[in-house]
C-alpha cells in the first residue's frame, strides 16, 4: 500500500461533497501560512477563501487531496482541468515537504482516469525546484513560451515551461 492516499473531491449522492467543507478552509489557510496560495494561483484570480471554495466546487476542476499515511496530514492538494480529446492540465500543491512518491501516486491515480492520455504541465519558469519536481516523477520537458504567465503578484510576465507525461493509452 502506497504512503499517500488520494483523496478526490466528488458530490455524493446525499449532495454532501467528500471533504468537509471545514477541511478545505483548513488546508486554504495552510497554503496561505506556507505562502503557495499565491505561488500556485500566481495569476491572481484566486484570493481568498471564498474564491478557493468556488474552485474546488467547480465541477471542471478534478480536485484531488493526498494524505500521508503515516502523518495523517494533508500532504498536497491535486487536480486536472481543461480535458478535452484526452489531454488534461495538470497542478500540484505541496503542503510540506515534497516527496517524489506523492507525486508518483497522483500519476499513477491520473493515469487511471478514463480518458485521460497526455498530462500537461504549465510552469513559470523561475519556479525551478517545481520544474524538477515534475520531471523527477516523470514529467518530459517540451520547451518554454516567452511572457506566457501572467504573475499577478510580482507584477511581471513569465515565461512558460511546457512539459508532459504519457499515461500510456492510446
Amino acid at each position: 500500500m502506497s504512503r499517500f492516499q488520494i483523496w478526490p473531491l466528488a458530490k455524493m449522492e446525499d449532495g454532501k461533497w467528500s471533504v468537509p467543507e471545514g477541511l478545505l478552509e483548513n488546508i486554504w489557510i495552510q497554503m496561505c501560512r506556507e505562502g503557495r496560495a499565491s505561488r500556485l494561483f500566481y495569476t491572481g484570480h484566486i484570493r481568498e477563501l471564498a474564491d478557493w471554495l468556488d474552485w474546488c466546487y467547480t465541477p471542471a476542476n478534478l480536485m484531488q487531496f493526498v494524505i500521508d499515511s503515516r502523518t495523517k496530514k494533508f500532504a498536497a492538494v491535486t487536480w486536472l482541468n481543461n480535458v478535452r480529446d484526452g489531454v488534461a492540465e495538470a497542478h500540484f500543491c505541496m503542503l510540506g515537504p515534497p516527496h517524489p512518491e506523492l507525486g508518483e501516486a497522483v500519476l499513477s491515480y491520473w493515469s487511471a482516469l478514463p480518458g485521460v492520455v497526455t498530462i500537461v504541465g504549465c510552469t513559470p519558469e523561475h519556479y525551478t525546484t517545481a520544474i524538477k519536481y515534475a520531471k523527477r516523477i516523470g514529467f518530459k520537458e517540451c520547451g518554454i513560451i516567452p511572457n506566457a504567465l501572467r504573475m499577478a503578484y510580482e507584477n511581471r510576465r513569465a515565461g512558460a515551461v511546457m512539459t508532459h507525461y504519457q499515461t500510456g493509452k492510446e
